[in-house]
């Protein structure tokens, strides 16, 4: 602690004289080094003083190689050292806790220390960052291709290496200046050759992550989207070299692909969780986006066999609804460089209908006027669970709710990327107006998500309440209440029925999203409010059993949906759509107050 004190406080006593300058950075680096963790956290403020210092003066006379790769190795082989379930963690200073939670905390502590080094030593050193980052990827790669060949799964302190390495490359690639890593040339020669070492070992490092053949392992498919995700930085400068075979179009390539070379059963597809293939794929459709977004200029060559890749995909039914969500958001990035706005807005306009189109189908009207179909076999009209009939039910509903479900998310990501390409809504796809598209789009779903409100409140009358099983109220659960207060739960205590959990859950989550599209809708002026003016039962379908609802329910549907339909109503729509409904919901919120307040006054007066 006192070497730290001194190095932290007093450099400048220490930095002038090279033999003690070179003696006081090594002894420090050997203390970070040391084998407990405990020690070695108390040199981090030094290296951050250090660091600083050298980021204020350029020229100041800087740490020898050795000692620069000593302590970046070190700090790797710190973030590898999780501790583990099981294991004893003497070897760690874990001795040093007598209790194993105060160890795991300041463990976490320490983490989030240790990412901050790294990023202020490749602030300052990047090229040596990289260079250590690349050789270090050099030698995981050749032993997660080993273990792929023989088919060995990663144990808790392999998964922790991994997680390590890909925490070092994050914080290398984000650490690094726009000056170290970008395109521009550097006026100092010094400076600019080092800055083009810099831009070999990233591309280095990218090509060695492309050249692995991950489509031979799910494990490999689980962690390699994840690195080229934390290289975009680099990627966003660089995807389109070297010329002969750009960076970014064989990065999109690949990725794409693992979707064919790792398909889904139907069994998976219809559970949509639990598998290890299941998790892979959901990432990887998240890192697809995540990669694409920062180097979309350098896709614009492939737009076309991107779109038509991806239109495959989804007109085969190859992935899931979550994945399908995704894939058109991939879609949306890779328009945005296209120089020409018409043609912009006609791609744009392929996108938006056809999830409007399925959204508005015959098949999604007649789920939604017959809540029945989907509530299967919650009902006391349904077969006895004991029935053969009844587990064939349960999965027709269940293969229903899942295909509704896959629907709504869809048009919801299409429709919100709209939204956020709207002027003052953030970054998008930037259309200089909404696209006739749009419109026609808003038009399009309004009929259904109507339905879809009305058979979703309708679960919650009276009415529908007595036709339901007792072993099955659990439908009925306020969950949110529950994750709120317990952020680790789970939904299925024991005892419970899976059943009425999932279908708890889906309720959930497709009253969510179909308030949040109707929100969402609400910019869509001549689509959405034509089509309500032009039918006002639509409207009325939609808040007709509000009543019924929850205050969970209420507060959803009056932040999601009834404050932007109230703020973006035309003026010349008020007295013909909000004066029929407002009196009405202002008196529902006004009763639910004041049957609040009411009660929580009579438990303060005890009663």
């Amino acid at each position: 602690m006192a070497l730290t004190d001194i190095g932290a406080n007093h450099w400048y006593g220490v930095g002038p004289n090279e033999q003690t300058r070179t003696g006081f950075l090594e002894l420090m680096s050997s203390f970070t080094a040391y084998r407990t963790l405990s020690v070695s956290a108390t040199t981090f403020s030094f290296w951050r003083a250090y660091m600083d210092n050298l980021l204020a003066d350029p020229h100041a006379p800087r740490a020898s190689a050795l000692v620069v790769e000593q302590l970046l190795t070190t700090l790797l082989e710190k973030l590898a050292s999780k501790p583990i379930e099981g294991e004893e963690d003497d070897d760690d200073g874990g001795d040093e806790f007598e209790d194993r939670d105060e160890y795991l905390k300041f463990w976490s502590q320490t983490k989030a220390k240790l990412l901050d080094l790294i990023r202020r030593i490749a602030s300052v050193l990047p090229l040596e960052v990289m260079m250590l980052a690349g050789g270090k990827w050099q030698s995981l790669l050749e032993k997660l291709q080993q273990a792929a060949a023989a088919e060995a799964n990663l144990d808790a302190r392999a998964n922790n290496q991994v997680e390590a390495h890909l925490s070092f490359l994050e914080c290398a690639v984000s650490g690094t200046s726009l000056d170290a890593i970008g395109e521009k040339t550097l006026s100092d020669p010094v400076g600019e050759e080092r800055r083009q070492r810099v831009v070999a070992c990233g591309g280095m490092l990218a090509d060695m992550l492309i050249q692995v053949d991950m489509n031979s392992s799910v494990m490999l498919a689980t962690i390699l989207p994840r690195a080229l995700v934390f290289l975009a930085p680099y990627l966003r400068h660089h995807g389109g070299a070297p010329p002969e075979r750009p960076r970014g179009p064989a990065i999109l390539e690949k990725l794409l692909g693992a979707f064919e070379a790792f398909p889904l059963s139907p069994g998976e597809s219809a559970c949509g969780k639990g598998s290890a293939l299941v998790t892979m794929r959901r990432r990887l459709a998240a890192s697809v986006v995540r990669v694409a977004h920062p180097m979309s200029a350098h896709l614009l060559p492939v737009r076309e066999a991107v779109n038509n890749f991806v239109q495959s995909l989804l007109s085969r039914g190859a992935v899931t609804g979550e994945e399908s969500a995704q894939l058109y958001e991939l879609l949306f990035v890779v328009s945005n460089p296209l120089p020409s706005g018409a043609e912009r807005d006609a791609f744009l306009a392929s996108i938006i209908l056809p999830p409007a189109e399925q959204w508005a189908s015959d098949a999604v009207a007649a789920a939604f006027d017959n809540p029945s179909s989907w509530l299967a076999p919650a009902l006391l009209s349904d077969p006895d669970p004991s029935d053969p009939a009844a587990a064939q039910q349960w999965e027709r509903s269940r293969q229903l709710r899942i295909d509704l479900h896959s629907s709504l998310n869809t048009l919801l990501c299409v429709t919100r990327r709209c939204h956020a390409s709207l002027p003052g809504m953030g970054g998008g796809c930037h259309f200089a107006q909404i696209l006739p598209a749009a419109h026609e789009a808003a038009r399009k779903a309004l009929p259904n998500i109507a339905k879809c409100f009305k058979a979703l409140h309708a679960v919650w009358t009276v009415e529908y309440r007595a036709q339901v099983r007792p072993d099955w109220v659990n439908i009925y659960r306020p969950v949110e209440f529950e994750v709120a207060a317990d952020p680790e739960y789970k939904g299925e205590a024991s005892g419970e029925s899976s059943g009425p959990m999932e279908l708890c859950r889906w309720m959930r989550q497709i009253r969510d999203a179909v308030y949040q599209e109707a929100g969402f809708l609400t910019l869509f002026e001549e689509g959405f409010y034509g089509q309500l003016a032009a039918n006002p039962s639509l409207l009325e379908d939609m808040l007709t059993h509000m009543p019924s609802l929850e205050n969970r329910h209420l507060r959803a549907i009056l932040r999601l949906f009834i404050a932007p339909f109230i703020r973006h109503c035309p003026p010349d729509l008020f007295a013909r759509l909000l004066s029929p409904i407002l009196p009405g919901i202002i008196a529902l919120f006004h009763s639910r107050l004041e049957s609040g307040y009411s009660s929580m006054s009579q438990r303060a007066k005890g009663g």
